[in-house]
């Protein structure tokens, strides 16, 4: 795991005074750069970051003072901002032995920008330890990439994502459903342990799909409120829906409770295994999909919703 391989590189003291982690937007890069960071500041001898240090909690905080984060300031980092950091470097670190420096978005560089920094890693303070985060590599300066360690960003395990998550205050039920439903993305993971509103709307999904398997016709017709005051999150309701029934699918044919994404609705999943056949249980998820497409072809909203809520109900197949 890339976090035990970044540990590992502390703890040998093989630490390059510049790594560059290169990967798509949402996979992680400032994330894992900060963990990393936290690691390489934290003053316990095992565990790191142990999160109960003073740097810790600093760094928890937003106010560690060996620690400095650069992001661009519009659409890209200028030489201004290089020139500010490069005047920052030279100061020898407040606490501890390293200072440690985040460049976010490298690849918004300017070409000035970039020659300013090519000076500070020819020669950098035996002290500093600078990390580049960029989507595009390309768009950096050859030299600048010969002289960093690269470390290429890959979709990460649900246990690296679930850490990540607690560390950062996450309960670790909620941090494992997240990581679950990140598909290896650990910013995805995060932006939905503080969406508030996703939360909300992934339980009221669930208690509608609940209640709809108990109504009849008319009752579901006059209960789409859900789906009409919703309209701009539709992609995301009928994503929640299939992610519950595939769980349900899953452990209907399996049994198996770590193939399950919304661990924390297992009792729900259970008894949907208990009350549909695994055909009735393709042809619901079947439905959404279907609705899905639909709604992506510019069909009448309310309609198609109505007639998938039906289907999902009758357990007849909806036809697109």
């Amino acid at each position: 795991m890339l976090l035990d391989k970044l540990y590992s590189m502390i703890s040998s003291g093989r630490v390059a005074h510049a790594y560059l982690l290169t990967g798509p937007r949402g996979i992680g890069k400032t994330t894992i750069g900060e963990v990393f960071a936290k690691m390489l500041l934290c003053t316990s001898s095992v565990g790191r970051p142990c999160g109960i240090c003073q740097s810790c909690i600093q760094f928890m905080s937003d106010n560690h003072p060996d620690f400095i984060k650069l992001i661009p300031k519009g659409k890209s980092i200028k030489i201004d901002d290089i020139r500010e950091l490069r005047q920052d470097i030279v100061i020898k670190p407040y606490q501890g032995n390293k200072k440690v420096y985040i460049i976010d978005d490298a690849h918004t560089m300017t070409q000035y920008a970039q020659n300013a920094l090519l000076k500070t890693l020819e020669e950098p303070p035996s002290y500093a330890v600078i990390i580049l985060c960029a989507d595009n590599v390309n768009a950096l300066l050859p030299t600048i990439i010969s002289r960093c360690q690269t470390i290429p960003m890959r979709r990460m395990s649900r246990e690296d994502i679930s850490t990540i998550l607690t560390q950062r205050g996450v309960l670790s039920s909620e941090a494992d459903v997240f990581a679950r439903m990140s598909e290896g993305l650990p910013g995805r993971a995060i932006d939905l342990s503080l969406d508030e509103d996703f939360k909300d709307l992934r339980r009221d999904v669930i208690d509608y799909l609940d209640n709809l398997f108990s109504m009849d016709k008319q009752e579901i017709l006059r209960s789409t409120d859900l789906f009409m005051d919703n309209r701009e999150d539709i992609d995301t309701i009928l994503n929640i829906l299939v992610m519950l029934m595939r769980d349900v699918l899953v452990y209907s044919e399996t049994g198996d409770e770590d193939l399950i994404i919304n661990r924390d609705k297992m009792s729900t999943i259970v008894l949907y295994s208990n009350t549909f056949t695994v055909g009735q249980l393709r042809t619901i998820i079947e439905n959404i999909e279907v609705a899905k497409r639909l709604l992506s072809g510019n069909a009448n909203y309310q309609l198609t919703i109505e007639n998938m809520l039906l289907s999902i109900r009758g357990g007849v197949k909806l036809c697109s």
